[in-house]
Formats: C-alpha cells, structure tokens, sequence
C-alpha cells in the first residue's frame, strides 16, 4: 500500500497545485479501491479519502463510510503505550471514527 498510496497523495498535491476544480479532485477520491484484505489498509483507504474531502470540502464517497472500511478496534501507528495519548490527542478526526490513531503528518507529502 506505502508506494500506491504516496503517489496517490503526489498526484492530489500535483492537481491542488493546478488548482483543479473541485469536480476533479472528487473524482480522484470517488471511486472505491478494491478491498486489500487487511482490514488497517482497507480503513487507511477510507481515512485517507474522508480526510481528503474533510479538508478540501468535498462530497465524501458513500464507499468511506462502510462498515468494510472501519476498525472494530483500535490500532495505533506507534504501539508504544507511551505514544497512545498523543495519538489519540492527535489524529486527524477521519482517522479517529474509523478506529485508526496515526499523526497528520502520516498522510503528508513534500
């Protein structure tokens, strides 16, 4: 998932910085990745996609919100007990409701 989903986030940054219309940037995030089989992977999909239209208010894809694309328990991107608070504290609210406790900067490229 780590190289698909960079350069998935390059292509989103390559059309922000054309300042795409807000049609376009839907259509990047409208379509449903088929399930990958590991359920972390399948609900990063869905965070990374609800976040995206969060912060760019875009409709959010119907595919984010299924019960495929969550957590029924929580998993933390630094399984130290030291580091649960600040990503708890932390994690961007489209990551939260899907169970996912990661940092923004997770989703982030240069």
């Amino acid at each position: 998932m780590g190289l698909n989903l960079a350069e998935f986030l390059d292509h989103i940054n390559f059309l922000l910085r054309k300042k795409s219309p807000r049609t376009v940037l839907f259509a990047a995030i409208r379509g449903e990745p088929p399930l990958t089989g590991n359920t972390v992977h399948d609900a990063y999909l869905a965070a990374v996609a609800a976040h995206l239209a969060n912060s760019h208010r875009l409709p959010r894809p119907a595919w984010v919100d299924k019960s495929s694309r969550r957590l029924d328990r929580p998993w933390f991107a630094i399984p130290d007990p030291w580091a649960r608070a600040w990503l708890l504290r932390d994690s961007p609210a489209a990551f939260r409701e899907r169970n996912l406790f990661t940092t923004e900067c997770a989703i982030q490229r240069v």
